[in-house]
């Protein structure tokens, strides 16, 4: 798990964000597809790289939420290094979506993260693990016919399971955090939260290829 944001297509950018905001984002995404071609690099010489995608998707209706029917679904392709038997890094980009259908609120946005995993292994097919991690993502919120434009910054620890399918692929599913969070609109001041998500929406599964 890297980030649990809201999806969006990539040509639309230029007028989904600010010039400013587009311009910073634009930036960190040639450094991260610049760190991802060094660490694809090395990884390839030792036979320890893994690619991945991860999937979440929840939804409720009105008589689970409070009497909101609420939507959320992300996806989140990733790159990851084994550094030893216990350990990894795994860096990752991620779309999402989060649909209040009830009052008629729509976020969708688009981010870049990364994580540390140091788990233990349970026989030859199951690892566990905690995965400290960081995440930084541009929003956007429909609502009432206005759009409000803001980022987030998340820093927080979650559990995982990966299990192996077969010699080169497996699955993998992560539920909850403890982290901090801070939310910063558009002109704005910054509202930061801290605390634990045991929402049904941190719940996600991903697929991986081991090289």
């Amino acid at each position: 798990m890297l980030l649990k944001l809201k999806g969006l297509n990539l040509q639309g950018l230029n007028s989904f964000y600010s010039r400013k905001t587009y311009a910073s984002m634009k930036k960190l995404l040639l450094l991260f597809v610049l760190f991802l071609g060094l660490m694809s690099t090395g990884a390839q010489a030792q036979g320890k790289l893994f690619l991945g995608l991860d999937l979440g998707f929840n939804s409720n209706d009105a008589g689970y939420n409070g009497g909101h029917e609420v939507s959320q679904f992300n996806l989140g392709p990733s790159l990851g290094y084994w550094l030893n038997d216990n350990s990894a890094i795994v860096v990752g980009i991620n779309f999402s979506s989060h649909d209040n259908k009830t009052d008629d609120i729509k976020d969708t946005g688009f981010g870049i993260g990364a994580e540390f995993r140091y788990g233990w292994h349970f026989g030859d097919n199951v690892y566990v693990y905690l995965a400290p991690g960081v995440s930084f993502a541009s929003y956007k919120t429909e609502a009432n016919n206005t759009d409000t434009k803001w980022t987030q910054l998340d820093l927080g620890i979650s559990p995982g399971v990966s299990y192996m399918l077969a010699d080169k692929w497996s699955i993998n599913a992560y539920f909850g955090g403890l982290g901090y969070s801070s939310q910063k609109p558009d002109g704005g001041d910054a509202a930061n939260s801290f605390g634990l998500n045991l929402d049904m929406s941190s719940l996600g599964f991903g697929l991986w290829y081991h090289f």
